[in-house]
């Protein structure tokens, strides 16, 4: 189902310039025909600050990579001839696939959709996680403190 008045990328840029220039949230609301109440909850979920700009690495598979890689799996080519016409290695090929519903369910779509949902993923801190991380540190840190 389509929504009728959707969050376009331009009305999030627009909330954010008001925002900024200190107009109250029923201005910006007005502005971008939403409720003052879907003003709010955005912001709220952002913190009030303005998000960074996402960006693609070089090193993952672009959208126009994956849609080769779709258009080549539906001719019958080989994982092999695939990484070699992307200038890939076969195993990032071979793991893209089969990450993402394998040879006879790839869509290039649903895996770009999916790797730009991985790396928005909250990432867990290494430092709990990781004990022999957190002894070296604490090993550093104790360290530091004793020498001054």
């Amino acid at each position: 189902m389509n929504h009728p008045n959707p969050m376009t990328d331009i009305k999030k840029a627009t909330i954010w310039s008001l925002w900024r220039s200190g107009s109250p949230m029923s201005e910006i609301a007005q502005e971008i025909n939403k409720p003052p109440a879907t003003v709010f909850s955005y912001l709220e979920y952002h913190g009030g600050m303005q998000p960074r700009q996402r960006y693609r690495s070089i090193y993952v598979l672009s959208l126009s990579e994956r849609e080769e890689i779709s258009r080549s799996l539906a001719s019958g080519s080989s994982i092999r001839s695939i990484a070699d016409y992307l200038g890939r290695s076969p195993s990032t090929i071979s793991r893209e696939i089969q990450k993402n519903g394998g040879i006879t369910r790839y869509r290039a779509i649903n895996a770009d959709k999916a790797a730009w949902k991985q790396a928005k993923r909250p990432k867990s801190p290494m430092l709990p996680e990781n004990k022999k991380l957190k002894q070296v540190i604490e090993g550093l840190h104790n360290h530091c403190s004793n020498s001054h």
